[in-house]
């Protein structure tokens, strides 16, 4: 018994450990790049997650912007998370587009997939608000949330991508969009809209988009608002899923 309980206690030491690992992997601090202000947070269901988040300047005028859901949970997805998260500062060093980011993660993913069965769904957005623009994809995920200065909220991402890691011969599409200042842009994992109350009734996009809408202007303020109203609609509810949100500011 008292090995059984030694056991115990190391273990969950390790996932600690794990968990503190994992969060320092994730950006401590956002790109102060000009025009620009991009805030995240993501909290695990268990000790360790499977949502990731990025945030970088390109080239002091561009920013990426990434928001990925690894299937499954747990350890073995914080694994393929922490591989991901590398792969892709790799990636977006030699590739320009979202698109070609997109093609060679997915190669990557359904490579390692001859021997482990997993897919990630992502948005990634690539701002240029010097030149009033952005590019962006969704692969398997939702919209991505665009509020204009007037407060009316547009959903972006029609392409009709597939998740990463499941077809190494799918091309992926990218979609463009003009920018303007007061943009505000909302990224999310399933775990914000998927979360249920007692009842049974699901959060929702429509519902996150209408709190979105009403939202303060700056991201971080924004994400703490918005995490409050998801925690207190499902306070009587276990935490089930990873729940991760991004939000940047065109100034």
């Amino acid at each position: 018994a008292l090995a059984t309980v030694a056991g115990h206690e190391r273990m969950q030491r390790d996932l600690e450990i794990a968990r503190e690992i994992q969060h320092y992997m994730l950006p401590l601090t956002f790109p102060q790049a000009p025009h620009v202000r991009v805030h995240a947070v993501t909290e695990p269901a268990t000790w360790v997650g499977g949502d990731f988040y990025d945030a970088l300047c390109l080239d002091g005028q561009r920013v990426g912007v990434l928001l990925g859901d690894v299937s499954g949970k747990g350890i073995p997805a914080a694994l393929q998370m922490a591989r991901l998260m590398g792969e892709f500062r790799a990636c977006v060093s030699h590739c320009a587009s979202p698109a070609s980011v997109m093609q060679r993660l997915n190669s990557l993913l359904c490579e390692r997939n001859v021997h482990f069965h997993s897919f990630v769904t992502v948005q990634y957005l690539l701002l240029e608000p010097c030149q009033h623009q952005m590019q962006f994809i969704c692969a398997g995920h939702p919209p991505i949330l665009l509020r204009h200065a007037n407060g009316q909220v547009e959903y972006l991402g029609a392409q009709a991508n597939i998740p990463l890691g499941i077809d190494d011969t799918f091309t992926y599409a990218q979609e463009e969009r003009g920018l303007v200042a007061g943009d505000t842009l909302l990224c999310y994992s399933d775990g914000i809209y998927e979360r249920h109350d007692t009842e049974g009734v699901l959060f929702g996009i429509p519902r996150l988009a209408a709190l979105f809408a009403a939202a303060p202007e700056e991201p971080q303020t924004i994400i703490d608002m918005l995490r409050t109203a998801v925690k207190r609609f499902g306070a009587e509810s276990s935490l089930e899923d990873d729940t991760t949100l991004l939000c940047a500011r065109i100034l």
